[in-house]
């Protein structure tokens, strides 16, 4: 394993195949204060690895190119690729890539609301403590343990154990 950031692999990836980018084309860094949202009535299409842009940019029409895989993959909604070649072809024609249609951009907004209300499960049977100057958790964190009756627990293990579905999913009253 190398010691590189994670966040910068991505880029040594694009020099390494580019050499030099082009005036037009920006990295935006993890730490940037810029809010992707303002960019959004600005840009054409967004190319990603994984990111949750992958899933924002479609919720607006605006095609997502993915450069690798992730959950929300094959979903529908996305520009993914099978080969290298053929994610070089969709880079070199990006130019010729049209705005998502409503259909589209309704199947994005309905996966977005599950993946970001629905997925999320609060654990308040206990607390790992985070380190505020660090940017990882402790790894011989101490788990403060608090009651255990709060239900959360139980809901993982059933779900673990007992179900079937590819996704644990939460607060199933936001969709009844």
């Amino acid at each position: 394993m190398d010691a590189a950031p994670l966040e910068r692999l991505e880029e040594a990836a694009l020099y390494n195949e580019f050499t030099e980018l082009p005036d037009h084309i920006k990295i935006l860094y993890p730490d940037t204060e810029i809010n992707t949202l303002s960019l959004f009535n600005a840009i054409d299409y967004g190319v990603t690895v994984r990111g949750t842009v992958g899933i924002e940019l479609p919720c607006y029409g605006i095609p997502a190119i993915t450069a690798g895989s992730g959950r929300y993959s094959g979903r529908g909604f996305t520009i993914d690729h099978k080969t290298v070649e053929e994610y070089r072809n969709t880079l070199r024609g990006i130019q010729n890539i049209q705005k998502l249609d409503q259909r589209v951009v309704s199947l994005a907004r309905r996966y977005a609301f599950v993946a970001f209300n629905l997925r999320p499960l609060e654990i308040r049977s206990f607390q790992i403590p985070y380190n505020t100057k660090s940017s990882a958790i402790a790894i011989n964190s101490d788990i403060l343990l608090s009651q255990l009756d709060h239900g959360d627990i139980s809901k993982v293990v059933s779900f673990i154990l007992d179900s079937k579905e590819e996704d644990y999913l939460n607060n199933l009253s936001l969709i009844s």
